[in-house]
């Protein structure tokens, strides 16, 4: 059987490396696109990590400090030898296309990265060891991470991040501005999280009817109108039209339940009309698939940051998200909670989850029926939740609040958690009718 070669590109390997030799400016362009394990042969590899360390100290290169190197190392027979170089000092021209050559140096080497991939898939499905689920998720995954090459390494000495945290501390010096992150559109809890920030996993917390959706969906609509960042929201209890119809009815002002009637008065069609405006602006994607998996959205939520680089991701709620087959259920809800913060943190956007809490024991609830306000430990199904997120938001409405005839409500918001910054304690006005939370200031200065 005929086995075929790997794409490389040797030739152009031996010029690139020839020039370095030669010019010192070639060896920042290079390795602003290359890697040392980009090169197809062994020795090449070995050469440029040299090259590459002594760049680093910002030590003085050439072919004889390199080579001198390599004998130091102990390796220069396994990098060719003497007359190898021979034949490298040959290989050198200009450094004036170096760039050009090295781009085709990592095209192949993403084609062997595709190769390779492909095959660990072909080799996975023969071997029936995983679930298909689980399967379509690691040759997904594995793709991700092939077209990323280039634009992140998974492994770097802090001083190559050092030089972009600069300019962000510089930035952010010269604005003073508070909110860093992208803002939900809620004072108080921008103070506390300075906005939600990449990387992180925000959970948004409450028993049955302590408006969750609802908030996770203004502070959806706020990001994309005001700010203009691409959403994807993952609903899972709702579908997508009783969705759009809070949405619309938030934005109008016209009830959520005239809205879904039609018995609405002629001239709020108007105010309708224009919500609908608006909302078909906004940069948002909604996907309504009943019992997801942690893979599918893991995947669906890869592709979109591809194909439309969404800046934050919303998961609505956690529970019924469809993890691996478990010995129990908290189990499958701490690997769903890992899915999630990994996602978080594998596209470096926020991921904002909705989740239930737990009823209260029958021995916390008051003789008016009353139960106590939620704490972290009350996070349904599993302790894993509080572990993996950064920032969660308890709410809580109070039983006399319920029993209000009044479309306003106040319902009581702790940020219990915050990895990275204070805990507070505050209210909102929630409008009960078209489903939208107000700062209560806000509501009282009108």
């Amino acid at each position: 059987m005929h086995i075929k070669t790997l794409p490389n590109a040797i030739e152009l390997e031996k010029i690139v490396i020839g020039a370095m030799f030669m010019d010192i400016d070639a060896i920042g362009k290079v390795f602003e696109i290359l890697e040392p394990d980009d090169f197809y042969l062994e020795q090449h590899k070995r050469i440029c990590q040299v090259i590459h360390d002594l760049y680093e100290k910002g030590r003085p290169i050439d072919m004889m400090i390199v080579m001198e190197e390599l004998k130091k190392q102990g390796i220069l027979e396994l990098a060719g030898g003497s007359a190898y170089f021979g034949e490298l000092a040959e290989s050198a021209v200009s450094s004036a296309n170096v760039e050009h050559y090295a781009e085709i140096i990592k095209e192949k080497s993403i084609l062997r990265e595709i190769i390779n991939s492909a095959n660990t898939m072909i080799e996975n499905a023969y071997k029936e060891k995983f679930e298909i689920e689980e399967l379509l998720d690691r040759a997904e995954s594995s793709i991700f991470k092939i077209r990323r090459k280039g634009k992140m390494r998974d492994v770097k000495r802090i001083k190559e991040y050092l030089p972009e945290i600069f300019n962000i501390i510089d930035k952010r010096h010269k604005e003073r501005t508070v909110i860093t992150g992208i803002p939900s559109g809620f004072a108080r809890l921008d103070d506390c999280t300075a906005g939600f920030q990449n990387g992180e996993m925000i959970v948004i917390a409450g028993r049955p009817s302590t408006g969750k959706t609802a908030l996770a969906l203004n502070i959806a609509t706020h990001i994309a109108l005001e700010k203009e960042i691409p959403v994807l929201f993952f609903s899972l209890e709702m579908h997508y039209e009783q969705l759009l119809y809070r949405m619309i009815s938030s934005e109008s002002g016209v009830s959520s339940s005239s809205i879904r009637t039609g018995f609405f008065k002629d001239e709020q069609f108007k105010d309708i009309s224009l919500a609908i405006a608006r909302l078909n602006k906004a940069p948002i994607w909604i996907d309504s698939t009943p019992g997801i998996s942690a893979f599918e959205f893991r995947a669906k939520a890869r592709r979109m940051k591809e194909e439309e680089n969404i800046g934050i991701v919303f998961v609505d709620y956690l529970q019924l998200v469809s993890g691996p087959k478990s010995e129990n259920r908290t189990q499958e809800v701490s690997y769903i909670s890992r899915a999630i913060k990994g996602l978080a943190m594998e596209l470096n956007i926020p991921v904002i989850a909705i989740s239930q809490l737990s009823r209260a024991p029958k021995d916390k609830i008051t003789k008016k029926g009353e139960e106590p306000e939620p704490v972290l430990s009350d996070l349904r199904e599993s302790g894993q939740i509080e572990q993996d997120a950064d920032v969660v938001v308890l709410l809580h409405r109070e039983r006399g609040e319920e029993e209000k005839e009044s479309d306003i409500v106040k319902i009581k918001v702790n940020i219990a958690k915050n990895r990275n910054g204070p805990v507070d304690r505050f209210e909102l006005a929630f409008i009960k009718n078209i489903l939208k939370f107000r700062e209560i200031a806000e509501l009282k200065g009108e």
